[in-house]
């Protein structure tokens, strides 16, 4: 589960009556998200020396977006990818050990929360990079 607490504003400038720019802060508000995902290594296609693994992965989740003002919404959201594992190290059974990285791409669909069009679902794409370590 992850916390995180944007905001939203409207910058309106250029307009073609030529009135100055304009900025409006919206409500801040928090918004909580808790996710899981099942991940597959294909642990026979290692490359790099066997340092690096690919995977692929799907799952989902579910938000909670909580607005100064007291209002709320709630969602769900679902994400399917691809990436790689690199680890400086591997045992000699195999296992991952050290310092490593984690790449992937992934595809998210949302479906709920706040809106300025009232579109219930959004979908948007991600690259990731993650710190490892394996012990």
């Amino acid at each position: 589960a992850k916390t995180v607490r944007p905001s939203l504003s409207v910058r309106v400038d250029q307009d073609v009556e030529d009135t100055p720019a304009l900025t409006i802060e919206g409500p801040a508000f928090e918004q909580y998200v808790t996710e899981g995902n099942l991940v597959y290594h294909f642990n026979r296609a290692r490359i790099d020396d066997r340092h690096s693994v690919p995977f692929v992965f799907a799952g989902g989740g579910a938000f909670r977006q909580t607005a100064d003002d007291g209002t709320g919404e709630t969602g769900a959201q679902y994400q399917a990818g691809f990436g790689f594992k690199w680890f400086s190290r591997i045992s000699p059974e195999g296992g991952s050990r050290g310092a490593g990285l984690r790449l992937d791409f992934r595809y998210v669909l949302r479906d709920g929360g706040f809106d300025f069009e009232d579109s219930q679902r959004r979908s948007l794409v991600a690259f990731t990079a993650t710190a490892l370590f394996g012990f």
